[in-house]
């Protein structure tokens, strides 16, 4: 973390002179609803005239050529608060700044009382204010309600978004840590208090959102962590490296690096490195300028070749022992890193350690979501237990840590396995068949910051399907032997269309609802909660029967792949047939990401 330098008080001589005053408003995509709310609230600051700074920092630079009513408005790519603030004090002559959340919403008397909190403390860097927190409830006008939190600057439990409330002396502002996803006001706070060069002023001065505080909380409580943290001597080699590949996602990729960014560990212990696939959005932009703490490493590979050749790309520059693959919408909790290093400590060499992946509560009120989290149609989380050993097809690259020799040992992700769901499930059968062992560890959590849609179902469980045919081919002892014997691409095809009558009708239910908000139905009344369990048990049924129809369908366009009209035939033409098993029905390996156990039976 760049040092924070001690501030430069301010000369008490000039303290009867009015210092100069910019308001600099940091503006993201969540931002821009409440932009010109916030500009019209710098205008009316009465006292003192507020020069509006806003610092566009979305990534399609949704502000230029906008008329922001004479605000000076500046373009940064890089997501760093820091770099943010830093800009806009750098833009301006102003000796006072004061940070202007656009969420939040100020008083008119903002700037006055702040600055006359200065004035009062002519050796204070730092002031703050009380901060409002904006509820649910409702006054005896009807109006919401705010309750009203007084700040202590002297301890660490600071509410989510007080730097809402943040005035402060050029000095100070100048010593900011840029990087990207850093503590940089918390740093500041921390500076300040260093030297006695902080103040607040009574009264509230901004006023956000309780729930967006709330949320937030959690997030001042790291910061608190990792300016602690970045006291200690960093290592000097990484002991784990972070590997993702990504793909037109650039928005949910930096709320990726982000969280990683603030593993709380001792710095230098572990490093990122980001494998663009091709992306056609601002993934190339806004990578190759992003900085953070943690040593982040960007490659990128010029035409679309997978996630299997995209991680491949990146191996060469993994400097850990251990490798951590993880996906671009994988959102670790602050301890993902030191808990999969605390299980391999714990496992011993030859160990695999698979951590859990689960959707956030948002997404999980989503009635599609949520019952695919409490199935097996996408993961197979749900069935294991705490310290079980799983087989090589369960390994999820979503978040699985592995020694870094071992997979260049077998020579890490075999290139043809384009399609999504196979080359993570090859993976782990050649790690397994290597020596390793694979082992679930559900206290290294990450969140899926994905929120799956019906139609991006229908087509992945068609493209996972297909990919096992290729899966069943170079692994025959995972294809189901009684399931699938006989079966050829003729007569899956007439079950196709024995079942399209069907389909029709199923697909229109389960879209429909798919789109039920469940959360709201069991926070409603008994009738409501009862219709939500009756939502949920049709809708699984319906998933279930699709599920069933669209692998039939899928193993028929895999079989035409492989130019086979058949699965004897598939079995046949791979020479490890003879080894086959017939344990893949086994309910420890039934997920997803095995085969289907009887594709004739209707779930509906």
């Amino acid at each position: 973390m760049q040092s924070q330098s001690e501030p430069v008080p301010p000369d008490p001589a000039d303290a009867t002179v009015a210092p100069s005053v910019a308001a600099i408003v940091p503006v993201r995509e969540p931002d821009l609803a409440h932009l010109d709310r916030a500009l019209a609230e710098i205008r009316a600051q009465e006292g003192a005239p507020v020069r509006a700074v806003v610092v566009d920092q979305t990534l399609g630079g949704e502000l230029e050529g906008r008329d922001l009513g004479g605000a000076l408005v500046l373009r940064e790519s890089s997501p760093s608060r820091g770099l943010a603030l830093a800009r806009g004090a750098e833009a301006s002559d102003a000796e006072v700044l004061l940070v202007w959340e656009a969420c939040a919403s100020y008083p008119t008397d903002r700037a006055a009382r702040q600055l006359a909190a200065l004035e009062a403390h002519p050796l204070a860097q730092l002031v703050t204010g009380d901060l409002g927190l904006v509820t649910d409830e409702r006054g005896a006008d009807d109006a919401p309600y705010t309750r009203t939190r007084a700040l202590d600057l002297a301890h660490d439990d600071l509410p989510g978004l007080w730097q809402a409330t943040l005035c402060v002396r050029r000095p100070l502002l100048s010593t900011i840590d840029r990087a990207a996803f850093a503590p940089s006001e918390y740093g500041l706070l921390v500076a300040a208090r260093a030297c006695d060069a902080w103040a607040h002023a009574p009264g509230r001065v901004a006023a956000v959102d309780a729930a967006a505080s709330a949320a937030r909380d959690e997030a001042v409580r790291v910061d608190a962590e990792l300016v602690r943290l970045a006291r200690l001597e960093p290592l000097a080699t990484p002991e784990l490296t972070v590997l993702l590949a990504t793909h037109d996602r650039c928005d949910v990729l930096l709320a990726c690096i982000e969280a990683f960014a603030r593993q709380l560990v001792r710095p230098g212990t572990f490093e990122i490195v980001v494998v663009d696939d091709a992306s056609r959005d601002a993934t190339p932009r806004v990578m190759r300028d992003l900085r953070t703490h943690a040593p982040l490493v960007f490659d990128r590979q010029p035409l679309p070749g997978g996630a299997g050749p995209a991680r491949n790309l990146g191996l060469p520059r993994a400097r850990g022992r251990f490798v951590l693959f993880v996906n671009d919408d994988t959102i670790p909790d602050p301890h993902l890193v030191r808990r999969h290093l605390e299980a391999h400590r714990e496992l011993g060499d030859g160990a695999m350690v698979q951590g859990l992946f689960r959707q956030p509560d948002a997404i999980l009120a989503n009635a599609l979501n949520r019952v695919l989290d409490d199935s097996r149609l996408v993961f197979g989380f749900r069935d294991f237990a705490p310290g079980q050993e799983l087989v090589g097809a369960q390994l999820y690259t979503c978040n699985v840590s592995v020694a870094t020799e071992a997979v260049r040992a077998i020579g890490g992700f075999d290139a043809s396995y384009s399609t999504y769901g196979c080359e993570d499930t090859d993976l782990g059968e050649r790690l397994v068949a290597a020596g390793q062992h694979l082992v679930y560890r559900p206290e290294c959590v990450a969140a899926h910051q994905h929120r799956l849609a019906f139609d991006d179902f229908v087509a992945r469980q068609v493209q996972v399907a297909r990919a096992h045919v290729r899966v069943y081919r170079d692994h025959p002892h995972l294809c189901p032997i009684d399931g699938l014997r006989g079966r050829t691409v003729a007569t899956l095809r007439a079950d196709l269309a024995d079942r399209a009558a069907t389909r029709a009708s199923v697909e229109r239910a389960a879209r429909e609802l798919s789109e039920v908000d469940l959360a709201a139905l069991e926070g409603a009344d008994g009738a409501a909660r009862a219709s939500a369990a009756r939502i949920h048990l049709a809708l699984s049924e319906a998933l279930h029967w699709l599920h069933d129809t669209l692998w039939i369908q899928g193993l028929a366009e895999g079989l035409e792949r492989e130019g086979v009209d058949g699965f004897d035939a598939l079995l046949r033409a791979n020479a490890g047939c003879a080894g086959a098993r017939g344990d893949a029905n086994d309910p420890n390996t039934t997920n997803d990401r095995a085969p289907l156990a009887g594709l004739e039976a209707s779930h509906a």
